[in-house]
C-alpha cells in the first residue's frame, strides 16, 4: 500500500513538472520578442505572431496525436514523428 502511494506521488510530481514545462514554453519567447524584432528587422508586433503561430499547430497536433497514440500506442507515434521530422529537416 505504501509503495502504491509512493508511486502515485512520483507520477503526480512528474505530470506536474511536465505540465509546467508545457505552459512555460509558451511564455518563454515573450522576453525575446524585442531582440528577435531587431535581429530580423521587423516590428515587435510582427514577431509577436510567432507565439500563436507555434501554439495553434501545437494544439491541433495534440488533438490529433493524442487519440491516435491511444489507439496505436505511444512508441510507434513518437518513433514516426521523430522519423518524419528527421526526414523533413534532412531534405
Amino acid at each position: 500500500m505504501a509503495k502504491e502511494i509512493d508511486n502515485r506521488n512520483k507520477l503526480l510530481w512528474l505530470l506536474s513538472g511536465a505540465t509546467f514545462l508545457i505552459f512555460f514554453q509558451a511564455y518563454m519567447v515573450a522576453p525575446l520578442i524585442p531582440k528577435l524584432a531587431n535581429v530580423f528587422g521587423l516590428s515587435a508586433e510582427s514577431i509577436g505572431l510567432i507565439v500563436p503561430a507555434y501554439l495553434i499547430p501545437y494544439g491541433i497536433a495534440t488533438l490529433l496525436y493524442g487519440p491516435l497514440s491511444d489507439r496505436l500506442g505511444r512508441q510507434p507515434i513518437i518513433f514516426t514523428s521523430f522519423l518524419s521530422g528527421f526526414a523533413l529537416f534532412v531534405f
